[in-house]
């Protein structure tokens, strides 16, 4: 998979360049366990932490974690609210806002499109489609434009796109993505 960006201006590089990491520092000598995970941020649970006022000395806590891919809209819809609002009291609100293009043929068909958001001054490109019947005619390119139009009149400074089609990887370097 590639992650690609672009920088729309030599202007400052945004306000997300770095990562709050909270460090537990301390951790009391018997039984104390800490596991970190890293999939682009860090979470860390602490059990037993003496230096953590949030956490009690002997804490004993029962956790599940469940895979599944039917999981209820609910406790989906729930770790979006909590993601956002932990974001929200780290670097600030992120001001969300869905970009779509969408193009359609005379019969008002859907022959492309690309759905993203912009946040933090930033595009974040999720899905782009092209009919097979208009590939080739720079019809992505056309619609990451109007996009990335969109973005700037909303002030921000940069997109970001990924794929795993090397196709489409050539494509969005033509685009000026790197």
């Amino acid at each position: 998979m590639s992650f690609l960006l672009k920088k729309f201006s030599d202007g400052k590089p945004g306000d997300l360049g770095r990562l709050n990491q909270n460090k537990c520092l301390g951790l009391s000598e018997m039984g104390d366990r800490i596991a970190t995970f890293w999939h682009g941020f860090v979470a860390t649970w602490h059990y037993r932490c003496r230096y953590c006022p949030t956490l009690p000395d002997c804490l004993e806590m029962t956790l599940s974690l469940t895979v599944t891919d039917s999981a209820d809209p609910a406790d989906v819809e729930a770790i979006g609210r909590e993601l956002t609002a932990f974001n929200d009291a780290d670097v600030g609100p992120s001001g969300r806002r869905p970009v779509v293009v969408l193009v359609r043929d005379e019969a008002g068909t859907l022959k492309a499109g690309v759905s993203g958001y912009t946040a933090w001054g930033w595009l974040y490109v999720q899905w782009l489609f092209v009919a097979h019947d208009l590939r080739g005619q720079q019809m992505a390119a056309r619609m990451l434009t109007a996009a990335e139009d969109e973005a700037r009149r909303r002030g921000c400074h940069g997109a970001f796109i990924d794929t795993f089609n090397p196709a489409a990887e050539t494509a969005y370097r033509r685009q000026g993505y790197e």
